[in-house]
């Protein structure tokens, strides 16, 4: 089996509330994200230079570039390379890593839901995409396993598998891959929204 969908673990409104939230505060920063840009807000966790963990990594110096650092708020932007596991195409991204105490009791509370029905000390971040699309290639993941809870998206089709399986939820639902080393992909089409996911892995 190479995932489960399930309802969201952490409440919807709450989850929600805090990624609409973060995505207003980091556009004040980044302004709009444009396409194939996304973010990482790590939840409970103190920023560190994580480059030497990325897979996909075009060159280190293009890498945790400071954007903003305060007590409140660290941005770095990254420029990641995902080589397309079909044609070997080098497909760019561009990845902004956001850590901020704001909201911190809120983070506590998705944290701690998380570790709490996962039984396991979980990476919980927030992973928010363009309103105009994106196209991740096929690649495979470094966790092994990840979840992600859909928060807003206008989409039913949230990933796609090389062998042409799809996985379709509805807002407030979740999946969690089971096997992140199959090759899958992540395709969006144009909205009037971000696209916001709650995600949790090991």
């Amino acid at each position: 089996m190479l995932y489960e969908i399930s309802q969201g673990v952490v409440r919807h409104d709450l989850a929600l509330q805090l990624g609409k939230q973060y995505t207003q505060l980091i556009k004040k920063y980044v302004h709009e994200l444009y396409y194939s840009e996304g973010v990482n807000v790590h939840l409970c966790r103190e920023p560190f230079d994580s480059t030497p963990f990325y897979t996909h990594i075009s060159c280190e110096d293009l890498c945790h570039i400071p954007i903003v650092e305060t007590s409140q708020i660290q941005i770095y932007k990254y420029q990641l390379i995902f080589t397309d596991a079909v044609y070997s195409v080098p497909v760019p991204l561009t990845l902004y890593k956001v850590f901020t105490s704001q909201y911190i009791d809120m983070q506590e509370e998705i944290k701690e839901t998380l570790d709490r029905h996962f039984n396991y000390n979980c990476n919980v971040l927030y992973t928010i995409g363009s309103k105009f699309g994106s196209h991740l290639p096929y690649h495979t993941d470094a966790f092994k396993w990840r979840y992600h809870q859909n928060c807003q998206f206008h989409q039913k089709r949230a990933l796609e598998f090389m062998t042409g399986e799809t996985i379709e939820i509805d807002v407030g639902q979740s999946y969690t891959l089971l096997k992140p080393e199959v090759p899958h992909r992540v395709i969006t089409t144009q909205s009037n929204i971000e696209r916001i996911f709650l995600s949790a892995g090991q």
